[in-house]
C-alpha cells in the first residue's frame, strides 16, 4: 500500500473497491484508437493525436487539471512527432544529395 497511515491505508483500499465495483476501476476511456490503423509516419502519429486531442476536449466527465495534464500530454507527443518527421525529411534530403556520389 502506498500509505504508511493505517487510516489513509483503510479509505484507499475501501476506494479502489468501490470503484472495481462500479466499474471505473481505470479511470480512461478505453481503446480510442482501433488496432488495424498502422502508424508507419509521423503524419500517422499526428493525426491520431489530433483525433485523440479532440476527444479529451469533448469529454465531459473531465476535471480542469486532468484535462489540462492529457492536453499537456498529447501536444508535448505531437511536438516530438513533428520533430521526428522534419528530421526524416531532412535525412531522405540528405540522402538524395549524397547519393549521386560514389561511396
Amino acid at each position: 500500500m502506498p500509505y504508511k497511515d493505517p487510516d489513509r491505508q483503510r479509505a484507499a483500499k475501501a476506494e479502489h473497491a468501490r470503484r472495481a465495483r462500479r466499474g471505473t476501476l481505470s479511470g480512461t476511456f478505453g481503446p480510442l484508437v482501433s488496432g488495424a490503423e498502422r502508424l508507419d509516419t509521423a503524419r500517422d502519429v499526428l493525426d491520431v493525436l489530433q483525433g485523440q486531442l479532440a476527444a479529451v476536449l469533448a469529454a465531459d466527465d473531465l476535471d480542469t487539471a486532468g484535462r489540462a495534464r492529457t492536453v499537456a500530454t498529447l501536444c508535448g507527443l505531437a511536438l516530438r512527432a513533428i520533430e521526428a518527421g522534419d528530421l526524416a525529411g531532412r535525412l531522405e534530403a540528405l540522402e538524395r544529395h549524397l547519393g549521386g556520389r560514389a561511396a
